[in-house]
């Protein structure tokens, strides 16, 4: 971050890429993550739907379904959204969504170091009919162990992938 987002005026760094204090009204800013949601969708075999990106950052490389929380939204309200938005699905279309665990990963938006915090939930998926969104080019079903971490957009994402198959699994 440059410039206060109150008065505009240059902002000192008090932390690198963390915590910044304006030079003019005294404001302290903070580099706070943006919160994100994926869902990891598992057919009767055991295999994850993944999307292969059409654009960048990342593209051609694979990652879950999923995007940002929008202000007043839940987690769980922003997977169910983003669902419909990505694949076009329903709530009937898929099982009940179970929690993973959350992620931290590095986001530059416009040049500002940001931090992304992903929450993960998992489900299987119930109706095979669904679009691919503007962001992927088109899905692909792939065993978790036929993953690697260079495949996937990063590699928290693909290590929390990775925790989301063995609880799947595990409820099988």
């Amino acid at each position: 971050m440059n410039y206060c987002s109150r008065c505009g005026s240059k902002l000192l760094s008090i932390e690198t890429n963390l915590h910044w204090k304006c030079s003019s009204c005294g404001r302290h800013q903070f580099a706070n993550p943006i919160p994100t949601v994926d869902v990891a969708f598992f057919d009767e075999a055991g295999k994850v739907l993944l999307g292969v990106r059409k654009n960048s950052p990342c593209k051609g490389k694979l990652n879950l379904p999923g995007g940002f929380v929008d202000l007043e939204e839940t987690i769980e309200d922003a997977a169910q959204r983003e669902i419909r938005e990505e694949l076009g699905l329903k709530q009937d279309d898929y099982s009940e969504l179970k929690y993973v665990g959350s992620r931290s990963d590095n986001h530059a938006e416009e040049g500002d170091p940001r931090q992304r915090l992903g929450f993960l939930f998992y489900s299987t998926l119930q109706n095979r009919d669904f679009r691919a969104s503007d962001e992927v080019s088109r899905f692909i079903w792939k065993f978790p162990s036929e993953l690697s971490i260079d495949e996937m957009t990063s590699g928290h994402e693909y290590m929390i992938l990775m925790l989301a198959a063995k609880m799947w699994s595990k409820v099988r």
